[in-house]
């Protein structure tokens, strides 16, 4: 992890890189920045076949999938709608039998494709709180969480592996706590 910024004391977007290696011997390569946010590039690659999706103002995700003995390209088609000056995804329907199709529970909003994530997150919490729902994400959200909290604190550690489940409070999440409080003038824990 790195911070770019001229301001050593500003709080701010960074740069994230890690190797994650799963119980099943599979290996992941994350990385994430907001850094030339106008770039997009979304890459999935498995045994199977990948998907990338590079092209920030085309319509089309292409998919390939080993079939048989040979990479095929797998169509994916997307539908969109213009809502208020919004381009909204309405639906996405990959071409492979059976059909996956994904509806875009906010089609109906003028909500953006970046959006659609946040919109979901905000409404799980409220369907919690307002209609006691369990949370849509649950504990996957505190394992993606507890992900993002071990790569910073390896980061902060000259890249030493850190083994999930996190048992103790990290080195970052004190700096997360300190933060607060020299913020808010309180414990992030007092209410």
């Amino acid at each position: 992890m790195r911070k770019y910024r001229s301001d050593p004391k500003s709080i701010h977007e960074d740069w994230a890189h890690a190797l994650i290696d799963f119980e099943s011997g599979a290996v992941g390569i994350y990385e994430t920045s907001r850094l030339g946010e106008a770039q997009k590039y979304c890459q999935i690659t498995g045994t199977l076949g990948n998907i990338l999706d590079n092209d920030y103002f085309g319509p089309e995700i292409p998919l390939r999938s080993l079939i048989g003995e040979e990479m095929q390209d797998i169509p994916v088609e997307t539908l969109r709608r213009n809502i208020d000056g919004v381009d909204v995804l309405q639906r996405i329907i990959v071409h492979t039998d059976p059909k996956i199709v994904y509806e875009n529970p906010f089609r109906d909003y003028p909500i953006d494709d970046w959006c659609v994530g946040h919109a979901s997150e905000i409404m799980s919490l409220a369907n919690t709180a307002l209609n006691d729902e369990p949370p849509e994400y649950g504990l996957g959200g505190r394992k993606d969480v507890e992900m993002a909290m071990a790569i910073y604190e390896s980061s902060l550690n000259n890249m030493t592996p850190i083994e999930l489940p996190i048992k103790d409070m990290t080195s970052y999440e004190q700096m997360v706590h300190e933060d607060y409080r020299e913020k808010f003038s309180r414990p992030i824990d007092q209410f």
